[in-house]
């Protein structure tokens, strides 16, 4: 039909569906540019005090520090199950391992987890997602094709090997800076995850470093805290002193030699990641992203480096269960984040999703670190099993002050609690204490209060 100048009623509908289609186009691309680009360095069994900032000084962090300086520190940040699979699971989906039920060797199918990830999420409105690193939940990696670019390594993944001579933390930081300098058109989200600093199982040499930080600490005796002594071995619970955690001690502490062997070894290792964060760190600069960036420094758990004769993770003991926490805002964010609150690892995925101006879905059970209402105690359970491997299952309760678990299968004494403002080290177990009678029953009412929120069947 010619044009002659009028329009009809269809044409009209149709030029104002157009309008609308372009208006709708439109704000969904001022909304992809006006939100942050977000990178997560997710470390595994990075304890909260391995860091020169927060620790006893084994090793320098200076690139970690300066990103410090430049963000908030979380002082009290830990996470609600101790066990890497599990909680990288609760990392991606903001919720507790009893809601999302992945433990560890639970099975093969993450597909629940990556459906109720942020990545997922943040893949729905746009945003272009890379992972590089340790997947680790469950024994198959995911499809090539869940991110825009990635690399994935399995959780048995040796540091180095015969076609990457490259150490693996140095590998992931070079595929992490690669990235970052490509031309994007969209917003993005990038997770490197190493293997850093967790242990090759079995192996002779469990913590082997970058052979550029092998040399560090070698000349030193690395000073213990009081919790590594027979004696904090001796106050533990009958069924703590047979399990696993004992059998680990012996391979990776077992002597004098092996423990400061294995000690620096893990510490050049934090080495090795400082160095990525900052080549990381510097490549978001260079490219100009620095400043319209999320950038999230944490750890799936920590790691028991001989404390109370054990070593690996599991218990609510603070070497296991409290990790390091950096958040660093986009300079677009005008709120700001409250530090004095206990961080937990199922609040990552809240506060991602709040910095990048979406609502968290029904599911999640953490909350947004912007958020300013102060959490002052949490939920904690390790309750995997794995066939003749020896780890007592617990439940328990962190708040300011105490930390009290209970082991819900063993018999006699299965209850521990620990005054953490008298005994940071947590080698006296006061359960039994008339002192202390009013507080346990306190905390077994509150234990059983947070309990019940969590555990709802």
């Amino acid at each position: 039909m010619p044009y002659t100048g009028q329009l009809t009623r269809r044409s009209m509908l149709q030029a104002s569906a157009s309008v609308a289609v372009l208006a709708a186009l439109g704000a969904c691309a001022e909304a992809q540019t006006t939100r942050p680009n977000v990178v997560l360095i997710l470390t595994d069994d990075l304890r909260a005090d391995a860091l020169s900032s927060s620790g006893p000084g084994y090793v320098r962090t200076p690139h970690i520090d300066a990103l410090a300086k430049q963000s908030t520190v979380f002082p009290d940040a830990f996470v609600t199950t101790s066990i890497c699979a599990t909680s990288r699971a609760s990392i991606l989906t903001g919720e507790y391992a009893r809601q999302h039920d992945f433990w560890w060797r639970s099975g093969d199918d993450a597909s629940p987890i990556i459906e109720n990830s942020f990545t997922s999420r943040l893949q729905d409105v746009g945003y272009e997602t890379a992972y590089f690193g340790k997947w680790g939940i469950g024994r198959d990696l995911p499809p090539d094709n869940l991110f825009d670019a990635s690399d994935l390594v399995r959780g048995n993944e040796p540091y180095t090997k015969p076609e990457r001579q490259t150490h693996l933390t140095r590998h992931l930081a070079d595929r992490a800076v690669d990235y970052i300098g490509r031309p994007k058109a969209k917003p993005f989200c990038l997770v490197v995850a190493t293997k850093a600093p967790h242990a090759v199982d079995g192996a002779v040499r469990q913590f082997p470093p970058d052979a550029a930080f092998d040399s560090l600490n070698r000349s030193n005796t690395l000073p213990l805290p009081p919790s590594v002594s027979e004696d904090a071995y001796e106050n533990l619970p009958s069924f703590l002193k047979d399990s696993e955690g004992r059998v680990r001690w012996e391979q990776r502490f077992g002597t004098p030699e092996k423990a400061q062997q294995t000690r620096r070894d893990y510490f050049n290792l934090v080495r090795g990641i400082d160095d990525a964060v900052g080549r990381i760190v510097e490549a978001l600069k260079a490219s100009g992203q620095y400043d319209d960036t999320l950038f999230i420094f944490t750890s799936d758990n920590g790691m028991m480096l001989g404390e109370h004769g054990l070593s690996g993770k599991w218990w609510i003991f603070e070497e296991s269960i409290a990790v390091p926490l950096i958040v660093k805002l986009p300079a677009s964010e005008t709120r700001g984040l409250n530090d004095d609150t206990l961080a937990l690892n199922i609040d990552i995925h809240p506060t991602i999703l709040d910095v990048c101006k979406l609502e968290t879905g029904p599911r999640v059970q953490g909350r947004s670190l912007l958020d300013r209402e102060n959490r002052n105690a949490f939920f904690y359970e390790h309750l995997f099993e794995w066939g003749p491997v020896d780890i007592p299952k617990s439940e328990g309760i962190r708040t300011r002050q105490f930390s009290y678990a209970v082991y819900p299968e063993e018999t006699g004494e299965r209850e521990v609690l620990y005054d953490l403002l008298n005994d940071p080290y947590q080698l006296e177990n006061v359960i039994g204490h008339s002192s202390y009678g009013s507080t346990a029953a306190d905390l077994r009412e509150q234990f059983a209060q947070i309990r019940s929120t969590v555990v709802t069947s």
